[in-house]
């Protein structure tokens, strides 16, 4: 069997969103992470939280820092245009919630005991 996890920390670059697939409710973070590489960058993907979980966090607002632990999903689509599309989300089954936007970080200690939701 072969291991599909991914964990990073990441700011989101908008307030979360939540949306409902049929009787459940499905939260939308999307996230800038840093790429490290010779040239430094940054990386954007989004983060699915379903259910209550996704509930939890539908509070996030950008900015805010966050730890997501979960697993790597690739989809492909088709534009309203007929343009072939595809990407990469993570389907979280953790998220912590490291610092709200504007805070100052506290290096390690501030993350020696984040507030976190687990499904």
């Amino acid at each position: 069997m072969d291991l599909n996890s991914i964990t990073l920390t990441a700011r989101l670059t908008t307030d979360a969103t939540v949306r409902s697939v049929g009787e459940t409710s499905v939260c939308t973070l999307r996230v800038a992470y840093t790429q490290r590489s010779e040239k430094q960058s940054t990386g954007f993907i989004d983060v699915e939280v379903w259910g209550s979980y996704g509930e939890t966090c539908a509070h996030l607002a950008k900015g805010a820092r966050v730890g997501v632990s979960g697993e790597l999903r690739f989809s492909e689509w088709e534009t309203a245009e007929g343009g072939k599309r595809q990407g990469f989300t993570v389907r979280a089954d953790r998220v912590a919630f490291l610092s709200p936007k504007g805070t100052e970080e506290a290096g390690d200690a501030a993350e020696a005991e984040p507030a976190a939701v687990a499904a």
